[in-house]
């Protein structure tokens, strides 16, 4: 997992957990103190538990996962060829999917989403072996799309990234195609 991926994804966790002030003791950390302390217990998480999520559920609390999960980082990518496609995909934000495709010969890979932004905005990310940004599409439309020359061999990794909604409703259902020629 790359630098970049896991900073993102702590970003995303605090932004979906909360991260509580200073004069707030919910108790993330243990300490001996009874007073004002939510937490039933000390028990080495940092997560209030007086919040919805059990400790077991993902940092993501992503109610919808897909039939491709866990595709959340490239080490979990979904191998795609040239003509794929996927359609009814979910993606919540913190909960990245990646996909990766190896360039059969030389030519312009396009990888594109379709989705409704009025429920969500999705971006796509392109990214290198070693885990560098190639290319992004972040626009307010209802589709993304890259497109990159790449080399006879060259592995590239699509993110697709879901951005927090305004409703607390998290993510948004996409559909994905990717082209080399």
């Amino acid at each position: 997992m790359t630098l970049r991926a896991i900073l993102l994804a702590l970003m995303g966790l605090l932004m979906i957990t909360g991260c509580p002030s200073a004069a707030d003791d919910d108790d993330t950390s243990d300490d001996d103190d009874a007073a004002d302390d939510d937490d039933a217990a000390d028990d080495d998480d940092a997560v209030d538990d007086d919040d919805a999520m059990d400790d077991d559920d993902s940092a993501s609390a992503c109610a919808n996962e897909d039939n491709l999960e866990d595709n959340d980082d490239a080490s979990q990518a979904i191998a795609v060829n040239s003509g794929d496609s996927y359609d009814d995909l979910w993606v919540c934000p913190g909960d990245y999917d990646y996909f990766s495709f190896t360039a059969p010969a030389e030519g312009e890979f396009t990888v594109a989403i379709a989705f409704i932004h009025d429920e969500g905005d999705i971006d796509l990310h392109l990214e290198a072996d070693d885990g560098s940004n190639i290319a992004n599409a972040a626009s307010f439309n209802d589709t993304e799309s890259i497109t990159q020359f790449l080399s006879a061999g060259t592995t590239v990794y699509v993110q697709v990234e879901a951005e927090f909604r305004d409703d607390n409703v998290p993510g948004n259902s996409y559909d994905i195609t990717f082209e080399h020629q």
